[in-house]
């Protein structure tokens, strides 16, 4: 019999004739979930889980670490993906665009950075608002400032080691002043805070060196050897972050320097140990921690909707005085993230 004149025949080869149709539609409408939105939930279109991506100023250090614990604690309360990504060093900025682009072509839900050049990150802005995604300055921010900004307000924390500094030397002396990238906006907001205070209310103080030290310890530290060379009759030193501080506090010890007061930025453990010891005087102590939290949180609100303000994280003057103290305690120690 002619298989071409069977009923049962032409049934089959009419059905299977179907299979790739349905197969094409199948893939289609998976493609369609793969590129849903994310829901209030936590998850996307069909079950998606928030894919929430940081990036910090660079890696390696104890005040990142901070910052990536608390945006992991708020990505595990919400059930979503951190991706956290960084360059080594602060001064890489064409590595931290490149890190920026990825995540925005990946189309995450949402993305967190420090920005270490305030213009050359700017367009990152503009490309993720683009594909549609959510972005916040966590820690450093951009110019113009167009997205919320999480951070600490660093011009009023530069003050404080500013008025910290001038009441310890009186009114009257020669200080040195080590920034870290003259194109980060947390490094001009500290510069810009510290020496507005010092020209307001200690007019007598002179700053004889500003030298950048890329937040780079090494580089700190022969930075430093050069100044207290230049200036041995040198009365303090102001390091705007970690690295500044610790590149200072090697060079001073190695050259066995006494008298010269040194006041810094944030509380990696060597840091908090000088305190103790009384090789550093006074630390401006933020809140990394929260910065994390709180930049995955505003992500999370911005997806869903949501308007976020900037948000002022705190900063505090810690001094031997009130180091023993319980929230000062909490403080200086918190969960930090390898």
């Amino acid at each position: 019999m002619n298989a071409s004149r069977n009923p049962a025949h032409r049934r089959t080869r009419r059905a299977l004739a179907l299979v790739p149709v349905v197969c094409l539609s199948l893939a289609l409408t998976a493609c369609g979930r793969d590129q849903g939105t994310t829901t209030a939930s936590g998850g996307g279109a069909g079950g998606q889980k928030l894919t929430i991506a940081v990036v910090p100023g660079s890696t390696g250090y104890f005040y990142w670490g901070s910052l990536h614990a608390g945006a992991k604690a708020a990505a595990d309360e919400l059930g979503a993906e951190l991706v956290w990504r960084g360059t080594a060093t602060q001064s890489d900025i064409t590595g931290q665009t490149n890190i920026l682009q990825d995540f925005v072509n990946r189309k995450v839900s949402g993305i967190a950075f420090a920005a270490n050049d305030t213009k050359a990150l700017a367009p990152i802005v503009e490309q993720a608002a683009a594909a549609k995604i959510p972005i916040v300055s966590a820690d450093a921010g951009i110019d113009p400032q167009s997205i919320p900004l999480i951070a600490t307000d660093n011009e009023n924390a530069a003050g404080q080691a500013a008025d910290f500094i001038g009441e310890k030397l009186g009114g009257k002396g020669k200080v040195a002043l080590l920034p870290f990238l003259a194109t980060s906006a947390t490094s001009q907001a500290r510069e810009k805070g510290f020496t507005d205070r010092l020209t307001e209310k200690y007019p007598d103080i002179e700053i004889v060196a500003k030298k950048y030290t890329d937040g780079d310890v090494n580089k700190s530290l022969t930075i430093m050897n050069d100044v207290l060379s230049a200036h041995p009759d040198l009365n303090a030193v102001f390091g705007l972050n970690e690295p500044s501080v610790i590149g200072a506090i090697r060079a001073l010890e190695a050259k066995k320097t006494k008298g010269v007061t040194v006041v810094g930025f944030d509380n990696a453990p060597d840091e908090v140990k000088a305190l103790k010891a009384g090789t550093v005087a006074a630390l401006v102590v933020q809140d990394p921690y929260k910065i994390g939290y709180e930049s995955v949180m505003a992500l999370k609100k911005m997806v869903d909707g949501g308007k976020v303000e900037n948000v002022d994280t705190g900063a505090t003057l810690v001094t031997p005085d009130n180091i023993d103290d319980p929230k000062i305690e909490k403080l200086i120690n918190p969960p930090v993230e390898k």
